[in-house]
C-alpha cells in the first residue's frame, strides 16, 4: 500500500461540520482522522485510545457521540470514517496515475525536433491592436461620411450649383385650435390626489429623509435657519430613526467581522448579528447576544482609533 503523506483538508467543510460538536469530542475526532489517514485505512479501538490522552470516561462518552453521529462507524474493534475512504481512494489513485505517466516518460521535453515550444499567438502578443485601429477608423469615417445628394424629382439640387425646379407643397391646414395650451393627461386635482396618496404610502424612513433632504436645501438657498417642519407622528419618527441607525451599525459590524475573525470567532459573530437583527431591537435581543455584541463593537473601536492613531 502507497503510504499518503498529505491529504486535501477542507477548513470551511471542517468548521461546519463541528461548530455544535463540544471540545472533547472534536479532539477525538481529529485524533482518529489523522490515524485513518497514516494507517491508510481503517484502526483499532485500542490504538485510538493510546494516543487520545484523556480520561476514559470521557474518550468512551465522546467517541459514543461520534458514533451515534456518524462521523466514525465501528466494524468489530476496528475504527472507519466514510468521508476517510473515499479521501484515501482518491488520492491512490492520483498517485497511481502519476507513476504510471512517469513510467511512460512524463511530460515532452520543450524541444521537439530542435523547435522551441510555442508560447502565444502574433495576435494575443499584440493583443488585438491591429482589430481595434480598424474599428476605431470605420466608426471615424461613419461620423464625417457626407450626407447624400437629392435626385431632382425629390426637390433638391442634383449637381453643385444649379437649382432644381419648384414643387406644388400644399399649405398645411391650421387646427382651429392652435392657440390654445396643450392638454395635459392629469388635471390639477388628479394630480394634488396622485401626490397625497404618494405621500400617505411613505414610510416614516422615507418621509424622514425627504424633509432632511428640503431642509438642507432650503438652507443653502436661504443661508439661515431651515424652517421647522411639522412631523406627524413624532414617536414614531425617533423610533424609525433609531431602527435605522441600529440596522446600518448591524451591517457595519458584520461586514467587520467578516473581515478581520476567522474561524469559529467569526461564525459566532455571525451568529449573534443575525439573532439580533432577527430580534428586531435591543430590548428584545437576548442578554448573552447583546453582551457579545457590544463586546465586538468595543474590538472594533479599539481597533480604528489605533489605526488611527498608526497614521
Amino acid at each position: 500500500m502507497i503510504k499518503l503523506r498529505h491529504v486535501p483538508f477542507f477548513s470551511d467543510e471542517w468548521l461546519v461540520g463541528t461548530a455544535t460538536m463540544p471540545v472533547a469530542d472534536v479532539g477525538v475526532y481529529i485524533q482518529a482522522v489523522a490515524l485513518i489517514y497514516s494507517h491508510g485505512g481503517e484502526v483499532e479501538c485500542d490504538e485510538l485510545r493510546r494516543i487520545v490522552r484523556c480520561r476514559k470516561q470521557v474518550f468512551e462518552a465522546s467517541l459514543g457521540r461520534l458514533l451515534a453521529l456518524g462521523k466514525l462507524t465501528l466494524h468489530g474493534t476496528r475504527l472507519r470514517s466514510e468521508r476517510c475512504t473515499t479521501t484515501i481512494r482518491t488520492c491512490h489513485e492520483r498517485v497511481l496515475k502519476l507513476t504510471d505517466n512517469g513510467r511512460k516518460g512524463g511530460r515532452p521535453p520543450n524541444d521537439i525536433n530542435n523547435l522551441p515550444k510555442p508560447n502565444g499567438s502574433y495576435a494575443r502578443a499584440k493583443g488585438n491592436q491591429e482589430l481595434k485601429e480598424r474599428v476605431l477608423e470605420s466608426k471615424i469615417q461613419d461620423s464625417v461620411a457626407p450626407l447624400p445628394r437629392a435626385s431632382a424629382h425629390e426637390g433638391g439640387p442634383s449637381t453643385l450649383g444649379s437649382e432644381a425646379p419648384a414643387r406644388d407643397v400644399p399649405e398645411a391646414a391650421v387646427p382651429a385650435d392652435a392657440g390654445a395650451p396643450a392638454p395635459t393627461d392629469i388635471d390639477p386635482p388628479d394630480r394634488e390626489q396622485r401626490d397625497a396618496d404618494e405621500q400617505d404610502a411613505l414610510t416614516p424612513e422615507e418621509r424622514a429623509e425627504r424633509v432632511a433632504i428640503l431642509d438642507a436645501v432650503l438652507e443653502g438657498l436661504r443661508g439661515g435657519t431651515p424652517v421647522a417642519v411639522h412631523v406627524r407622528d413624532p414617536v414614531a419618527h425617533r423610533q424609525a430613526v433609531t431602527d435605522h441607525k441600529r440596522d446600518a451599525w448591524l451591517r457595519d459590524l458584520h461586514q467587520w467581522a467578516s473581515g478581520r475573525l476567522d474561524g469559529a470567532h467569526r461564525m459566532q459573530a455571525w451568529e449573534a448579528i443575525d439573532c439580533a437583527i432577527a430580534a428586531g431591537s435591543r430590548d428584545a435581543t437576548p442578554r448573552h447576544v447583546r453582551k457579545h455584541i457590544d463586546r465586538l463593537d468595543r474590538y472594533r473601536k479599539a481597533e480604528t482609533s489605533q489605526l488611527r492613531g498608526a497614521a
